[in-house]
């Protein structure tokens, strides 16, 4: 189930955030955490599209970057659109990469909610 402003909306905004992180501004995603993003606690910091994968509910994570596919290390599978975003989530630091994932661009866009950007003013 795609997130509300899934599609043309949500791409429009993730691509907004790319430069946002390119000019580190700290930023908050929403999304929809489907059963595959919930059973990687433990077992990695990939999440990739799954089809016909059940929503779990919703989420709130810092952006922190985004890392284009021919920027990748060599033992690393490509996304299946452009590249990851990195976040650090709220489950701990045994949860993915010591508290960070890595969410596929498809992924995000397929289950975005809402985009919030960090000031202090």
């Amino acid at each position: 189930m795609p997130g509300p402003t899934g599609g043309i909306a949500a791409n429009y905004t993730l691509q907004n955030a790319i430069v946002l992180l390119a000019a580190d501004v700290p930023l908050i995603v929403s999304m929809a955490i489907t059963d595959g993003f919930a059973s990687t606690v433990g077992s990695g910091p990939y999440i990739r599209p799954i089809p016909n994968d059940p929503v779990r509910g919703g989420h709130s994570m810092q952006l922190i970057g985004f890392i284009p596919n021919g920027s990748l290390p060599a033992r690393v599978a490509r996304a299946a659109e452009q590249g990851f975003f990195i976040v650090k989530n709220s489950w701990g630091i045994n949860a993915g990469d010591c508290g960070f994932y890595y969410i596929d661009y498809v992924y995000m866009r397929d289950h975005f909610y809402y985009l919030n950007f960090i000031t202090t003013n």
